[in-house]
């Protein structure tokens, strides 16, 4: 039999039994062993460094794949099954790929293989799967959780940015040679005859450079001019694990007091926080790629069709149905920054109770629906595998609609306490990120809130929030959800002015 091997570390786990030597011995030491028609020998081993199982974005990993595919090898050994993947939506669609697509064979070092024995192996691998999955999400739980008590005592949790080093403890201390540079840029900007573009060229023009050794950006100069790290605070950014593995940092961050002493002037760095208001309600010129915070979440009330955003002859930014057929389509433009601002303070009317999560509350059917819809797609993946076992249907089928099931069920996760933090926390912001954002912020934070909007004639008429969002929508006293599950922005008009 053809073997190869594949070993994998990711950043934290550079130690120990998880080493690449140590998995390569242990596979090594397998291969050897394997007598009568388990015998064979050890081709290849391919390595991943470095490279999180969470994502199977990896160069390795695709590579394997590829050569499976080629028929270059007829079986995979792995030292722990987690090495091949940490997701089990991953793990599973690999292994059916490999076992029934690609007719490769997969072993493990320690621990039971399906195709050793079926039904043990079988047990085994599903737990394995779940265990795998669990322990990545506790530890990137615990790792946040450090993160943020280390943020909340005041010390720096990331690199230090230029113009500052850090000690072991964390806490940053002026770097005497970057300094004068930090201090540059944020004199030459506070006189609003600079840009970010132009400061990036004064520093690259006076020699200095990045902590990696490279050229000013004017993406780098515009974060740089924002840092709040500079005048004593330290940040904490939450993010969010997306099902592929990849992280969402659209949560809204959060400053602390740090134990360092500001990096530069307050007043100083307040100026340049002036300039760059300034110029957000003054642009110097229209821009030639406008952003469009609502666009693909609008839809005409009156067709179903999606308003188009578009831009006028003048630069403004409008939003308009181009339903030809619609007598009552919102036919003219609608100002852009009309409907935004209108789905924004709909959103800000929204008034949750400091009390809620202590108040009796109902659960909202929709979200009893959810666990129904959950029930209802693991048990159709068990009557298709089922089907598969016992040859009722093809492979193509089975393995085409296996993989939409399990995105399916991926799509329709239950709202979990963590999911409802971040929300409320997200929401009691909302007001100040929105208000001091530029286009492309409010953009992210209308799309991580909003489902989708409706539009009557040239005024928002129905606003549908993602789920979690629902929920505390539930929570919020005076809210009127229709049966669409969506709010209904004349009551919250009324609610508004009662308020006020």
């Amino acid at each position: 039999m053809r073997y190869v091997g594949y070993v994998r570390i990711s950043s934290e786990e550079q130690r120990g039994n998880y080493s690449l030597a140590a998995q390569k011995h242990a596979i090594e030491t397998w291969v050897a062993r394997q007598q009568g028609a388990l015998a064979g020998q050890l081709n290849r081993i391919y390595e991943e460094e470095c490279h999180s199982g969470m994502t199977d974005h990896r160069d390795a990993f695709q590579q394997m794949l590829h050569d499976a595919r080629a028929g270059l090898f007829d079986a995979i050994v792995v030292h722990k099954w987690d090495r091949l993947a940490r997701l089990r939506f991953d793990a599973i669609r690999y292994k059916v790929i490999l076992r029934h697509e690609y007719g490769i064979k997969l072993f493990v070092v320690e621990g039971v293989s399906e195709d050793e024995d079926e039904y043990i192996g079988m047990f085994f691998e599903a737990m394995t799967e779940v265990w795998g999955e669990l322990y990545s999400r506790n530890l990137s739980r615990e790792t946040q959780k450090g993160k943020y008590e280390k943020a909340h005592q005041g010390k720096h949790n990331n690199r230090a940015p230029f113009g500052a080093d850090q000690t072991r403890e964390g806490i940053l201390r002026p770097n005497p040679r970057e300094q004068p540079g930090l201090i540059l840029a944020m004199e030459s900007y506070a006189t609003s005859q600079h840009s970010d573009r132009s400061v990036a060229q004064t520093l690259n023009a006076t020699g200095y450079v990045t902590k990696q050794g490279k050229p000013f950006t004017t993406d780098m100069v515009r974060e740089m001019l924002q840092n709040r790290t500079y005048i004593g605070q330290v940040r904490y950014q939450r993010y969010r694990q997306r099902p592929d593995g990849s992280r969402d940092f659209s949560m809204p961050t959060e400053w602390f007091t740090g134990q360092h002493l500001p990096l530069v002037p307050v007043e100083l760095f307040e100026r340049c926080q002036e300039v760059r208001r300034q110029r957000r309600q003054y642009p110097r010129a229209a821009s030639t790629c406008l952003v469009y915070p609502l666009a693909g979440l609008l839809y005409c009330r009156h067709c179903g069709k999606r308003l188009r955003a578009q831009k006028s002859a003048s630069g403004k930014r409008y939003y308009h149905c181009a339903n030809p057929i619609g007598e009552l389509c919102v036919k003219r433009m609608v100002s852009a920054d009309a409907l935004e601002e209108e789905v924004a303070q709909q959103i800000m009317s929204i008034h949750l109770p400091a009390e809620w999560r202590t108040e009796n509350k109902t659960t909202p059917e929709s979200f009893l629906q959810i666990d129904r819809r959950r029930k209802e797609m693991q048990q159709t993946i068990e009557r298709l595998d089922f089907r598969w076992d016992m040859g009722f249907i093809a492979k193509a089928d089975y393995l085409v609609r296996r993989k939409e099931l399990q995105k399916q069920l991926l799509e329709n996760q239950p709202i979990v306490e963590q999911e409802l933090n971040e929300a409320e926390l997200i929401w009691r912001q909302f007001k100040t990120d929105w208000v001091d954002g530029d286009l492309v912020r409010r953009k992210q934070l209308l799309n991580i809130i909003v489902e989708s909007a409706q539009v009557r004639k040239d005024r928002m008429d129905a606003i549908k929030l993602r789920p979690r969002f629902t929920y505390l929508a539930h929570q919020a006293r005076d809210v009127t959800i229709n049966s669409e599950g969506s709010i209904v922005t004349q009551v919250l008009e009324q609610k508004g002015s009662a308020a006020q």
